[in-house]
């Protein structure tokens, strides 16, 4: 069986070659599984940003089989056809409206007041011989495109802007206050894609992450343009890798867990950029739904 047939990758091969690398889960007391109930989990722990699962779905009881309910939530996470986080988006979980990035709309900010600064031609109707308002087309010199509804001079609405000369193909989303405010997706030339949230022209709330070939890589949340908090990394063949990412939005440090392609069994310990270095195996304990519809996983 091939890398990509079994889901796993060159970290993994190496494992089989050098198996010392993996503790034995039995001889670590540090991490023997206590007495607590799954609903002990649950309860522990909670604050503004994280939600007993129950309140938003369902209660997992204790004999239902976790990989089951881990596999039907990644299959639908990777339906490019469906959008499982469409009821989630809308809620903040961050109060600071500052994007610490810049804006992936390269037009952030355009509208009728700074429209002297570019050079461009206007198709669509004119309020008062003035254009922008209504759904009008924004074409500017250099073969840039802007489509989309436009309310006394900024975007208002729903937009599409396409890029001639950009990594960027086209942008897709919602607009208000003529910033990119709602859901959205982004193509880029190569054929992939990014669908999630967006604030202020910037990245913010649940995310998916496509390749080329329109198959699942990343899933997690944006925090003001930055990957924050859990995110799940789809490997070839089905195997995922899921924690916390580190300052840089990468699944690097202790504690971070891939999960075979049976959904039951795992690996937990240190990861680099995704690719496992030590740790000791685990089976999966208890489920968290954390910032809304991302998993949290608890292994002993």
């Amino acid at each position: 069986m091939s890398k990509l047939e079994n889901g796993l990758s060159d970290w993994y091969d190496r494992l089989r070659i050098t198996p010392e690398v993996v503790e034995n889960t039995k001889l670590r007391e540090d991490h023997i599984p206590s007495k607590k109930t799954q609903q002990d989990v649950l309860d522990s722990s909670e604050s503004e940003d994280e939600f007993d699962i129950t309140k938003l779905d369902r209660n997992y009881e204790e004999s239902e089989k976790y990989c089951e309910i881990i596999e039907n939530w990644i299959r639908k996470v990777e339906d490019i056809d469906e959008d499982p986080f469409s009821d989630y988006y809308g809620f903040d979980i961050e109060g600071n409206n500052n994007c610490e990035m810049e804006s992936i709309d390269l037009y952030d900010g355009f509208s009728q007041e700074t429209a002297s600064n570019y050079k461009f031609v206007w198709e669509g109707p004119t309020k008062h011989s003035k254009p922008f308002h209504g759904r009008g087309t924004v074409i500017f010199s250099n073969g840039d495109e802007m489509t989309g509804v436009w309310k006394n001079g900024v975007r208002q609405g729903r937009f599409s802007t396409t890029y001639s000369n950009n990594n960027i193909a086209t942008i897709d989303g919602d607009y208000s206050s003529n910033h990119l405010n709602g859901s959205g997706g982004i193509t880029f030339t190569d054929g992939s894609t990014i669908v999630g949230e967006f604030r202020n022209g910037c990245l913010h709330g649940l995310t998916r992450v496509m390749n080329c070939n329109g198959c699942i890589e990343w899933a997690g949340r944006y925090c003001n343009g930055r990957r924050c908090g859990t995110w799940w990394q789809f490997k070839p063949g089905g195997g995922v890798v899921t924690g916390m990412v580190d300052s840089n939005g990468n699944l690097t440090g202790e504690n971070i867990i891939y999960i075979y392609p049976d959904f039951c069994t795992c690996l937990i310990g240190r990861f680099e950029n995704g690719d496992f270095r030590s740790g000791y195996q685990a089976n999966i304990t208890a489920l968290k739904l954390k910032m809304v519809n991302i998993f949290i996983l608890h292994v002993f």
